[in-house]
């Protein structure tokens, strides 16, 4: 243990067989996605600031991935939206001006009645203020290079923009307020990495299984993200452009999509499997389907 410096160098060393010739203690945890990713093969001492937050936190990131890729656009997008748009008067620090949000392609009910279903995915690319791209941008990061890890990049685009627009469109049924942001996506990854754990609870079934803790964590985040979305909500404005029922639609819609496109580790297929790849397909058509048809149905939003 005394090499033991971050999750990668404790993968490292139980790849390499425990002590004494013991087989890695956990049976099958190298192939789990928070120790699959990789640790860094130099002295921790030597590392820089960054260094041991890319390490730490996303230690398989590279410009090419997926998440980074994104990650680098939400950025631009934000700088832009300020830079053409200006700031919003007598607002928390770096607000982009509400009406640059909406010409950007805020989330906005009644636009999305009339048509401008763009709406549904856009608001995934801006962010309200300079916190809530800083704390999304942390978010995606960890939690977009698990899940691509977990899933490969083609996947994860998948459900990145499937969570979005679940998130949106059961904000627009619920929801008159405008929004942006994220969060619909970076809660349906929440949602990936919850499906991973159900695909696999009937592989991971082995003595000193992390699947318990591996699910209390989650639920732990989720629970974490949905009550941080409802006190951002409850500050008072309509116009704070964080939607906790945008958060709520992107989860259910990340989960469903998870079960219908991940593999389960060795890629396994036994019944359990093929079961829960069922009912993610299902849950996944009825909820984005219902929603849909739901909103543009029946749903007369208040567009005074």
């Amino acid at each position: 243990m005394a090499n033991v410096h971050r999750i990668g160098d404790l993968n490292n060393n139980r790849s390499g067989g425990g002590r004494g010739g013991r087989p890695p203690i956990g049976g099958g945890m190298g192939s789990l996605p928070f120790l699959r990713q990789g640790g860094g093969g130099g002295d921790p001492r030597k590392e820089s600031f960054f260094d041991m937050l890319k390490l730490t936190c996303c230690p398989s990131l590279n410009i090419k991935m997926f998440t980074a890729i994104i990650t680098i656009i939400d950025v631009t997008i934000f700088i832009l939206v300020i830079g053409l748009g200006g700031l919003q008067p007598e607002s928390q620090f770096l607000t982009p001006s509400y009406d640059a949000l909406h010409k950007f392609g805020g989330r906005n009910t009644c636009d999305i009645k009339h048509g401008q279903v763009w709406r549904l995915i856009t608001p995934v690319f801006l962010h309200a203020n300079f916190l809530h791209l800083f704390f999304n941008t942390i978010s995606t990061l960890i939690l977009g290079c698990i899940t691509e890890v977990m899933v490969g990049t083609k996947n994860l685009i998948v459900l990145y923009f499937v969570s979005a627009f679940g998130g949106n469109i059961f904000g627009v049924l619920v929801s008159d307020d405008p929004s942006v942001g994220a969060s619909t996506a970076i809660s349906g990854l929440l949602g990936a990495y919850l499906a991973y754990i159900i695909v696999n609870w009937e592989t991971m079934n082995y003595e000193g299984s992390p699947r318990n803790m591996m699910l209390c964590f989650v639920i732990v985040i989720i629970m974490f993200n949905l009550m941080f979305g409802t006190a951002s909500s409850a500050q008072g404005s309509s116009q704070s452009y964080i939607d906790n029922y945008g958060h709520l639609g992107g989860l259910i819609a990340g989960t469903f999509a998870g079960m219908a496109l991940i593999d389960a580790i060795n890629n396994r297929y036994a019944e359990w499997e093929q079961k829960i790849r069922k009912i993610g397909y299902i849950g996944a058509s009825l909820f984005l389907g219902g929603c849909t048809l739901s909103f543009f149905l029946f749903r007369t939003p208040n567009c005074q």
